[in-house]
């Protein structure tokens, strides 16, 4: 996120200290980030941008109450904003209240413009998790047509015909995304559940062992 698109006058900011949060905040050292960034806030009382950052930390750091309250009040303050609403949805659906998320994430669709496709493709699961195929459907398929070339957006779709039993259909998608991305270790995992569904053994087979080659560890099979 560039500080930029949330520029505020602001008599005493520091273009240095913003870097060293945000840079600490990207090694995942959200502690020292937050220090940083609370600093910034106060002497910036006003910029907004800051607030938001601040917020992401301060969810990273634990401090999941404050941080909720502080992106709902970052909607009040910047109604046109689609970033809060996102990282609500991204919250809501850690605790599993897909409700929430699902609501929140669809506020961020309506808001976005680059990042469209990508909530669609968020609100396509959570639609999915409240029983919701078509909605899921319609959602994941909007995002194909914003980004044809996608190949986690097809991963999503194969997500959903496997949920609804159509194996052959998610067979399909799960081509099309190791098409684009020869390495999707999750879409080899998905690709064999599939085959194996099909009586394809040997196929399953081969494509289990792509997967594990790609990592150590054993993933869901639904990411």
């Amino acid at each position: 996120m560039q500080h930029s698109s949330y520029a505020h006058p602001a008599v005493s900011f520091s273009p240095a200290l913003l870097q060293e949060a945000r840079q600490l905040k990207d090694k995942k050292n959200y502690s020292e980030a937050f220090y940083r960034y609370q600093l910034l806030c106060l002497t910036n009382p006003s910029d907004h941008g800051l607030m938001l950052e601040w917020a992401q930390c301060k969810l990273y750091c634990g401090m999941e109450k404050e941080a909720v309250a502080e992106f709902k009040l970052l909607i009040d303050l910047e109604p046109r904003w689609h970033e809060p609403d996102a990282w609500l949805a991204t919250y809501y659906a850690s605790r599993r209240d897909f409700r929430s998320a699902y609501h929140y994430i669809r506020q961020a669709i309506r808001l976005s413009g680059f990042k469209r496709a990508g909530y669609m493709n968020e609100a396509s699961r959570y639609a999915l998790a409240l029983n919701k195929p078509m909605e899921a459907f319609h959602l994941i398929q909007a995002a194909l047509e914003l980004e044809p070339a996608n190949a986690w957006f097809y991963y999503t779709k194969a997500v959903l015909a496997y949920a609804g039993e159509n194996y052959q259909g998610a067979l399909t998608d799960l081509d099309m995304a190791i098409e684009l991305q020869p390495y999707y270790r999750e879409a080899f995992l998905l690709r064999s559940e599939c085959k194996r569904h099909l009586l394809d053994e040997r196929g399953a087979y081969e494509d289990r062992s792509q997967a594990l080659s790609l990592g150590d560890e054993e993933a869901s099979v639904l990411g």
